[in-house]
């Protein structure tokens, strides 16, 4: 045991000292630069090392590969803790010992434990299994939902961290997709309640359908990439089902991004990375890249319209992502920005680019190319399908209220994945939204274990609630519960509802229509009672008297 004070040199010191690697060759990393950087802005002021620490991951793949080298790799790791508050080894062993009026308590170093890094004794690949605090989240605007709390035994002293673990890919036994996968796998693991592979055991899984066409001249181990289908093979081995995604928009990036990292869900995101030289029409590329998103920052303000029918959804307010990038490090910073793609092989004028914290004279981004989610065999139920439902109900509601409710604030959609369980808490914080008397009713209803919310706002108002099964099937009515707190969406409903059947008014999808009827009917499951005001009755009869407004113009942009 041996304590220090924290700066960026002790923090190369140590990573030198506790693995084969060269000095100049650590100091250099990418990784190496980004923990002085991240260390620094949680305010580290001390390092305390754990040598001889035996890491489950590193034992694992030590076992299926470095033990059959030549050289004498060793099996033990040192874990690296670091603290934000200043102490001595003459403090910390005063702790351990037990001596009376010592000046460090477990309870203060619980309250300034920042997290640990795990070195590695290898030559290159040197960041280990590392749990750290994330970035202060600013009241709110960064959003890290798929964290977990890691319990640390720290020479008998009992610590946490709310993290969610990274490591470097070591290029022998991972590379940046099983890197990712591993780090996927840590949320998906004590969230779904499945095991969690090292990496030796991802890249195995993977490598079944060896040879792969996506990934050329490569083999198991060493390991130089994996494939789409490669990454489906891992998803597929530990029980859980893959879902692999295009990313051809920032619309269709951010609100899938979004909707699944709100189920607790780390996505694997797949980009292509170039230079980014204003002015050259050819960029260079540094090949594909894979990270698993963890978290994203919103900004205030407007919401971006999206479509035809200028769709207001929340989370095209995404500025940022954070990833777990084994090329840079945990939590990094991925912005999106609205550059020309001009010099991006096979890129749309359309396509989501995102620029990267890489170190570089010039800027690195990468083009959004592929989103890879390990879901729940149970959740059914994909997000395109629940968002083009909305889009359509919303553009037929946009309608009624450009003509009819000219005073009204269009409507801003929330959508993401839940639980039958988190959402029957947040009913129980906020009741005030959910009144009319089916509180204590809807509290003790069986629900599904996953569930598809959409909430609609007004001014930051919730003034309407929808709810639908993530569990069933795509042909069913997926409707479970449906409040309607303004009387006039409810009453532009109706009107909808009886103009469709009146044949005035274009059908939507099944799934729009099951809705639409759910909510203009609440014996039908939903709806509640509905206090309408006598102009607004008044605006429903003008409504169903008058179908010869443009309805058949609204387009339906699916994503």
């Amino acid at each position: 045991m041996t304590v220090f004070p924290f700066s960026p040199e002790i923090l190369v010191r140590l990573l030198v000292d506790y693995s084969e690697g060269a000095e100049d060759h650590i100091a250099s990393k990418r990784q190496s630069s980004f923990l002085q950087e991240y260390l620094q802005e949680l305010k580290a002021a001390t390092v305390v090392c754990e040598p001889g620490y035996i890491d489950r991951d590193f034992l694992r793949d030590f076992s299926a590969y470095y033990v059959t080298c030549f050289y004498n790799y060793a099996r033990t790791t040192t874990r690296l803790h670091f603290f934000s508050a200043s102490f001595d080894q003459s403090a910390l062993v005063s702790l351990l010992s037990g001596t009376e009026g010592q000046e460090l308590s477990a309870e203060e170093l619980q309250d300034h434990y920042l997290g640990f890094v795990v070195v590695r004794p290898l030559p290159e690949t040197v960041i280990g299994r590392t749990c750290l605090r994330t970035y202060p989240t600013e009241e709110g605007r960064r959003t890290f939902p798929v964290l977990q709390q890691y319990p640390v035994n720290l020479f008998g002293i009992p610590l946490s961290v709310l993290s969610l673990a990274f490591q470097e890919q070591d290029r022998v036994a991972a590379a940046c997709a099983t890197s990712a996968l591993w780090s996927s796998f840590q949320a998906t693991g004590r969230y779904f309640h499945h095991p969690i592979p090292s990496p030796t055991e991802i890249t195995r899984s993977a490598a079944v359908s060896l040879p792969d066409q996506e990934v050329p001249n490569t083999r198991a181990f060493p390991n130089a990439g994996l494939s789409a289908t490669q990454m489906a093979n891992a998803i597929l081995a530990v029980g859980l089902e893959p879902q692999v995604l295009g990313a051809s928009n920032a619309h269709l990036v951010k609100s899938t991004l979004y909707a699944y990292l709100k189920g607790h869900i780390a996505p694997v995101l797949g980009v292509s990375l170039y230079n980014h030289i204003v002015g050259e029409t050819s960029q260079k590329s540094h090949g594909r890249h894979a990270v698993a998103v963890t978290g994203y920052s919103m900004r205030g303000g407007e919401v971006e319209p999206y479509g035809y029918n200028k769709f207001l959804l929340r989370s095209s307010r995404l500025t940022n992502l954070y990833v777990h990038d084994d090329q840079l490090g945990p939590f990094a910073r991925m912005r999106f920005v609205d550059l020309p793609t001009i010099g991006f092989d096979g890129a749309s004028s359309e396509a989501c680019i995102l620029l990267t914290n890489w170190p570089a004279d010039h800027d690195i981004v990468g083009l959004a190319r592929i989103m890879v989610l390990p879901l729940y065999n149970k959740i059914r139920i994909p997000f395109h399908i629940v968002h083009d439902a909305i889009m359509e109900v919303d553009a037929l509601l946009n309608l009624f209220r450009q003509k009819f409710f000219p005073e009204s604030l269009q409507l801003e959609w929330d959508i993401y994945l839940t639980t039958g369980s988190e959402f029957k808490t947040d009913v129980l914080k906020t009741k005030s939204t959910h009144t009319s008397g089916n509180a204590v009713e809807l509290l003790t209803a069986g629900l599904p274990r996953f569930v598809w919310r959409a909430s609609a706002y007004q001014a930051e108002e919730l003034v309407m609630d929808l709810l639908l099964d993530a569990t069933g099937v795509i042909q069913s009515n997926l409707m479970l519960f449906a409040k309607v707190s303004l009387a006039e969406i409810k009453a532009s409903i109706i009107a909808i509802a009886n103009g469709i059947a009146g044949k005035h008014i274009p059908g939507p999808s099944q799934q729009a229509m099951y809705i639409i009827r759910t909510i203009a009917n609440p014996s039908a499951g939903g709806g509640g009672e509905l206090h309408q005001s006598s102009n607004c009755l008044i605006k429903l009869a003008q409504c169903a008297r008058r179908w010869h407004v443009e309805v058949s113009k609204v387009g339906f942009v699916r994503i």
